[in-house]
C-alpha cells in the first residue's frame, strides 16, 4: 500500500508539473494573443486611412483625366482630321497625266 500511495502521490507531482507548464503556456499564449489584437487594430486603422488615400487619388486622377478629355483632346482631334484632309487634297490634285508608258514594263 505504501509503495502504491508514493506511486500516485509521485503522480500527482507530475501532473501538478504539467498543469504549471501548461498555465505557463497558456499565459504566453493569452499575451501573444492580445498584442497581435492591438497589432490588428492598428493595421486596421492604416488599412482605413491608405483606402481613404487611395480614393483621393483616385478622384484626382479621375478628374485630371476628365480636364484632358476636355476642349484641347477635341481641338487636337480638329487639328488631325483637319491636316489628313488637307493632305488628301494636295494628293488628289497631283498631276496624273504622266504617260503611263514611263511605269510600265514592256519589252
Amino acid at each position: 500500500m505504501q509503495a502504491k500511495k508514493e506511486e500516485l502521490e509521485k503522480q500527482v507531482e507530475d501532473l501538478k508539473m504539467v498543469i504549471e507548464r501548461l498555465e505557463r503556456g497558456r499565459k504566453k499564449v493569452e499575451e501573444e494573443n492580445d498584442a497581435l489584437v492591438v497589432k490588428l487594430a492598428e493595421l486596421t486603422e492604416m488599412n482605413v486611412k491608405l483606402t481613404t488615400t487611395i480614393e483621393a487619388l483616385n478622384a484626382q486622377i479621375g478628374a485630371r483625366k476628365t480636364r484632358e478629355i476636355g476642349p484641347s483632346y477635341f481641338r487636337n482631334i480638329i487639328v488631325v482630321v483637319v491636316i489628313v484632309f488637307v493632305i488628301g487634297v494636295l494628293m488628289s490634285s497631283v498631276n496624273h497625266n504622266t504617260p503611263k508608258e514611263k511605269y510600265l514594263y514592256l519589252p
